[in-house]
């Protein structure tokens, strides 16, 4: 039953806790796990600070709600809309590091529905044409951030093009203060990139405002912690150590909130907001982002985005959002549409690879590329491409002779 592992005491799950009235650990473990060995074995004190670090969680938890209550100003959706013409926008971004630099894989798919229903083809912006980034220091931020460019710019071109009542935005309006530069990391090519994200963002707001579209940013997964910061946090101590317990939002407000209530909007402020102003008074303008949570299910809060123009029509924005939600997700049908077809997997990066590795083949044939220089096209060490395994040269030339 018991065993020591370099001096550890471990357990073995193995007919342990089985019996009427109780649980079958082994197979419990194994279903979550994916384990089909014939034991699992664990450390007896395995997530003990974890699971201490919960407790006090939830405790701070119900104090915090407990304050809370009577204090937040809550509203209540009362009439579900599903009816007009809504958009919706996403991107999805991966890539892939080489030994000549990063190969970025983004592409945002934009969407219109009459209620619930596609009345036009989708939209597609991709990075094909995007070359490697051979000195970018955080390839995967400049990655994300071209998928925020991509979003925002598709955005524009739905409401020109179609002109629909809402357009739903995955994810948030004011870009995370991640995005920005930093002086001693960012290349010149992602400073430029993220001057570009702004206006276009700031132009999206405008168009808009000024053809009267609801523009919702609607954020699935939100690590805000506004109302906790705003208040008090408090400190566990646990082994010896201290660790501060905030609350995110959507934490926070789960057990709070009833289906079907939403939180009053309080602005946005910081870094980037300042920047998002300084865009806007260059063009003579003047712009802010406000921020509120519904909840759209029996356990999911999610934070919602609009720009200061749709401040007063938040609870029509929240009616219009359970309308449209999926009964299990609690997320909009148009986000949940684009959501589904920006997905960009390991397989699809391999996919892509692969495809780029032929068309490179075929410059070899041509006699307008060398054998040699395939390299170029190496992966990195630890890159998973999965059951691609032609990035090396001992497979280099097989796959050549397999392509002519």
């Amino acid at each position: 039953m018991f065993l020591s592992v370099f001096g550890v005491e471990v357990l073995k799950v193995k007919n342990v806790l089985q019996g009427e009235g109780r649980v079958n650990v082994e197979q419990s473990l194994s279903s979550v796990a994916g384990i089909s060995d014939d034991f699992f074995v664990l450390p007896l004190d395995v997530y003990k600070g974890v699971i201490e670090f919960l407790k006090g969680l939830a405790f701070h938890r119900r104090r915090l709600a407990e304050f809370l209550r009577g204090r937040l100003r809550v509203g209540k959706v009362k009439d579900f809309n599903c009816s007009g013409v809504f958009g919706g926008v996403d991107a999805g971004v991966n890539g892939l590091d080489l030994v000549s630099g990063f190969f970025p894989v983004v592409k945002a798919v934009g969407a219109v529905f009459d209620g619930f229903k596609l009345i036009r083809d989708p939209l597609l912006v991709s990075s094909f044409n995007e070359v490697f980034w051979v000195d970018e220091r955080f390839p995967k931020l400049r990655a994300g951030l071209l998928g925020f460019n991509y979003q925002f710019k598709l955005a524009r071109e739905l409401i020109e093009r179609f002109e629909p009542d809402y357009l739903f935005f995955d994810g948030p309006l004011l870009i995370n203060k991640v995005y920005y530069p930093n002086r001693l990391g960012s290349s010149r090519e992602y400073k430029d990139l993220f001057s570009e994200t702004v206006k276009e963002a700031v132009s999206l707001i405008n168009l808009c405002r000024d053809r009267g579209v609801k523009l919702v940013g609607f954020v699935k997964r939100s690590r805000s912690v506004h109302f906790s910061r705003s208040l008090h946090s408090v400190s566990l101590f646990l082994n010896g150590l201290s660790y501060e317990i905030v609350l995110r939002d959507v934490s926070l407000l789960n057990c709070m909130l009833k289906q079907g209530e939403f939180t009053y909007p309080f602005k946005l402020k910081g870094l980037i907001d300042r920047v998002y102003r300084e865009a806007s008074r260059q063009n003579g303008g003047s712009i802010g982002i406000y921020a509120f949570y519904v909840k759209t299910s029996g356990s999911r809060v999610y934070r919602v985005e609009v720009p200061k123009f749709l401040v007063r029509k938040t609870r029509e924005i929240a009616s219009t959002i359970m309308g449209l939600r999926d009964p299990l997700t609690g997320v909009p049908f148009p986000i949940y549409e684009v959501d589904a077809l920006t997905k960009v997997s390991r397989d699809s990066v391999a996919l892509q690879y692969i495809s780029l590795y032929s068309k490179l083949i075929k410059e070899v044939e041509n006699g307008d590329f060398n054998l040699d220089d395939l390299d170029l096209l190496d992966v990195q060490f630890g890159e998973d491409l999965q059951k691609v395994k032609i990035g090396d040269g001992a497979n280099r030339k097989s796959f050549v002779r397999f392509n002519r």
